[in-house]
């Protein structure tokens, strides 16, 4: 499948950041591969090395953002607001230029340049929905459908984009929800949205999202942990670390924790992991059978 930007009449189009964003749509493409229906996927940041290792050939920001009308010259913009930030190494130069400028340059287009500036100053790349970009993208070439997950920003504006423009969506909600039914509720979103299971599902219909636009699909990313020997696979991992049957093993699985929460303001604590490590070795220490 080429990757030129070219017109994508008659295509489902994705929309897509990595990470469980592209895993969750990943093995969409491929079973449209398998029915023989055409698309093409836009990687945003990440997700262009993750659909390639799945052998799944993608458009990029680089290639699109200056054939956009209205769009023309915002590489350059991207340059400057690129420089002093440090440079993800799976994400190339050009498409950080790209998605910097196209965010920027559509919050200008809504807001006006000292609102804009303003709003980067307060809020940096967290302020970007570029729904206006992709108004424009689909007018020129009119996918036939957009599919996308819940991320807030450009998947959020594509989404918006396509339901402006009535072209069929799917939002693929890869876990619960928590922060993203602000938005993913709204009834400017997308056409359907696809969730994890009846108690998310249940959520969004108590938000008073119709019964017609939310299908319990499960996350596409998670069906190959149906096929897994979950009982092979705790004996050699025990085994391998030399914890017996008649000893506790406790998992600990953290991540950095923001000072701020991008959605809700919250006040948060970056210390929390370190804390937690700290007191879960204190008190392991004190548990002999406990690994």
């Amino acid at each position: 499948m080429s990757a030129q930007a070219s017109a994508i009449e008659d295509l489902v189009l994705f929309v897509t950041y990595g990470g469980g964003h592209a895993a969750a749509l990943a093995p969409v493409m491929m079973a449209l591969d398998r029915v023989s229906v055409s698309w093409r996927a836009l990687a945003l940041t990440t997700a262009q090395g993750h659909l390639a290792r799945k052998g799944l050939a993608t458009l990029s920001m680089a290639e699109i953002a200056e054939a956009v009308p209205g769009y023309h010259g915002v590489r350059r913009v991207g340059r400057l607001l690129a420089q002093g930030q440090n440079q993800h190494p799976a994400v190339s130069s050009e498409d950080t230029e790209a998605y910097l400028g196209v965010g920027f340059h559509a919050l200008v287009r809504s807001l006006g340049l000292p609102q804009a500036r303003a709003a980067y100053a307060e809020g940096g790349r967290q302020r970007f929905q570029p729904k206006d970009f992709f108004r424009a993208w689909f007018l020129r070439n009119r996918p036939a459908a957009v599919v996308a997950t819940s991320a807030p920003r450009s998947e959020r504006a594509a989404l918006e984009a396509a339901r402006d423009l009535g072209i069929p969506s799917v939002c693929v909600v890869d876990l619960y929800a928590p922060f993203e039914i602000e938005w993913c509720a709204s009834p400017q979103y997308a056409s359907r949205i696809c969730v994890l299971n009846e108690p998310v599902a249940r959520r969004f219909l108590d938000r008073g999202v119709s019964e017609e636009r939310v299908v319990v699909t499960g996350n596409p990313a998670l069906d190959r942990l149906a096929l897994l020997d979950v009982g092979r696979l705790r004996r050699e991992s025990r085994a391998a670390m030399g914890i017996t049957d008649d000893q506790s093993l406790v998992s600990w699985m953290s991540q950095p924790e923001p000072g701020r929460h991008p959605f809700s303001g919250a006040i948060g604590d970056p210390r929390l992991p370190e804390h937690t490590e700290r007191h879960l070795a204190s008190g392991l220490a004190q548990r002999p059978t406990l690994q």
